[in-house]
């Protein structure tokens, strides 16, 4: 599992760095050499938009952007359960696979969460200094338009990135093997089928998920 995506074009022309989604909860040292291994400044980190709000995502992001000074961003109807101010929704496994189910219950445990082991979507509370809405552009990459991809969770969102034809995906989409398909543990699953939609529509020909590969048009 990933802990973070980083596209090497999402970066300013002052070279500083936005980071898409932090990564889990003590991984903030890997992120910051995650980031040295490939040349990059972990001090340059500006921003950090996250992309929902769970564990996995949101984790480690209030530790680097007290550290260098970054504004973490995300869409409003998700920043009151990333700053701690409203409990995670739980997943809806109304008409989800009986696969997913069985998923949720092998990463969870059995019988749900304890005080020993938490919802897979709680994280420790997090600031959010800006809210994003649908149609904001954020200024870096030429331009990242904000995508409101509800399903996954209510405030999910991806960012596409029409001068590198890159699109960041979050959740809404995730790929195993060769196949692209539509991400799991979601509050409403036919919301999320028509985000997934929106997004393979917008014709990226670079698509990063949240978890697997990239996705290349006429690649791998």
């Amino acid at each position: 599992m990933p802990f973070c995506v980083l596209a090497p074009e999402v970066q300013d022309d002052d070279s500083s760095l936005t980071l898409i989604d932090a990564g889990s909860p003590g991984t903030a040292g890997e992120m910051a050499a995650a980031l040295g291994s490939v040349g990059l400044r972990p001090y340059a980190l500006r921003r950090i938009v996250l992309t929902h709000f769970h564990w996995d995502h949101v984790g480690a992001a209030a530790e680097p952007a007290a550290q260098y000074g970054a504004t973490i961003l995300a869409h409003r109807a998700d920043a009151p359960v990333i700053r701690g101010e409203q409990p995670p929704p739980w997943p809806d496994f109304t008409d989800a696979p009986d696969r997913e189910r069985e998923l949720f219950e092998q990463v969870q445990g059995p019988g749900g969460p304890t005080a020993d082991r938490p919802a897979i979507s709680c994280a420790p509370p997090c600031p959010v200094d800006i809210e994003v809405a649908p149609g904001d552009v954020l200024e870096f990459a030429g331009g990242a338009r904000v995508v409101h991809v509800p399903g996954h969770t209510e405030g999910s969102l991806a960012l596409h990135i029409p001068a590198h034809s890159v699109l960041l995906a979050g959740d809404g989409l995730a790929r195993i093997g060769s196949d692209v398909v539509p991400g799991v543990f979601n509050q409403d699953r036919s919301r999320l089928l028509a985000s997934a939609h929106l997004l393979t529509g917008l014709g990226a020909e670079t698509m990063c998920v949240g978890h697997g590969d990239p996705v290349v048009s006429g690649g791998t």
